[in-house]
């Protein structure tokens, strides 16, 4: 597996983990480059692929078998705010501008871009089916769009800044952030269903399983949260710094825990095993770099 990460100076770099290895205990640098201008916003990946998302309003994009950049896109006005890829052969990107931009992967050519939010969208989750993406802005709206018919599904209200949307395994579920809560819905009735208190600002929120979550913020800590029963299953020890990314990974056997990839802002690089709703610290390491977001990227041989 190779982790990614990015900082506030616009450098990412790659690191090496052997996540086969239960004795493996550390990252080695594979790469490192300083392209973007401005700082990394956000990251992003798929088998050979990775793109990074700047202040400089640029998204670069990179091949890691063959170890090359592959160029820029450049299209959006303002500092690009998500990325993610759709299934293995789009792009979705969004900024500043408020924009959605939907690229075909190899070609790189700019397919459509959405337009319907009035400000800067905060986030965007695409559902795992592939076919609709939802995203949240500034404007305080939050929107789903038809990735299939290449328009806008529907239109919600929100009284708050979302800073964080995500959808569960299933897609049955999606989850909302609001300054310290985390409001869960279910999808066919679009009714809220549950609700978690962290208790301090959420800076990162993602699904581990339909019903275990993991949340990170303010407080310094990883909490992983029980939905159905809304309570706090676990939460780590304190850290040196709060998490200002985090990546929940699937691991290639059965047998091998998914691993929840964390980057924390004075540097450190925490990555710890997910298993019958416990964690376990396997990598801590301390980097240059002024952290600010982290994905991983795995060769799928199917």
């Amino acid at each position: 597996m190779e982790v990614v990460v990015g900082d506030y100076d616009g450098e990412v770099a790659g690191f090496h983990w052997d996540i086969c290895d239960p004795e493996s205990k550390s990252l080695t640098l594979d790469f490192s480059n300083q392209n973007h201008s401005g700082s990394i916003k956000v990251l992003s990946a798929l088998n050979d692929y990775f793109a990074s998302g700047s202040t400089d309003e640029t998204i670069r994009l990179y091949n890691f078998s063959k170890r090359i950049e592959l160029g820029a896109l450049m299209h959006h006005n303002g500092s690009i705010t998500a990325l993610e890829f759709a299934a293995k052969s789009h792009l979705l990107s969004a900024a500043e501008d408020g924009l959605l931009t939907i690229w075909k992967c190899k070609s790189w050519d700019c397919l459509k871009s959405f337009k319907g939010h009035k400000a800067a969208i905060n986030c965007v989750a695409v559902h795992p089916s592939n076919t609709m993406a939802m995203t949240a802005s500034k404007d305080k709206t939050i929107r789903v769009w038809n990735l299939v018919t290449g328009r806008p599904s529907f239109v919600v209200n929100s009284k708050e800044d979302v800073p964080i949307v995500g959808w569960s395994p299933s897609g049955q579920l999606y989850a909302l952030v609001v300054k310290n809560i985390v409001y869960i819905y279910e999808l066919k009735t679009a009714s809220f269903v549950h609700k978690l208190d962290f208790q301090n600002r959420i800076t990162a929120m993602q699904f581990i399983s339909e019903n275990i979550i993991a949340i990170a913020g303010d407080a310094a800590t990883l909490k992983l949260y029980d939905i159905s029963n809304e309570i706090c299953l676990l939460e780590s020890e304190n850290l040196p710094s709060r998490i200002k990314s985090m990546k929940v990974c699937s691991t290639p056997s059965p047998e091998i825990p998914n691993a929840i990839l964390t980057a924390l802002s004075g540097g450190y690089i925490k990555i710890w095993n997910y298993e019958s709703n416990s964690i376990t610290e396997v990598i801590n390491q301390k980097t240059h770099m002024r952290l600010t977001s982290i994905c991983c990227l795995q060769k799928d041989n199917s």
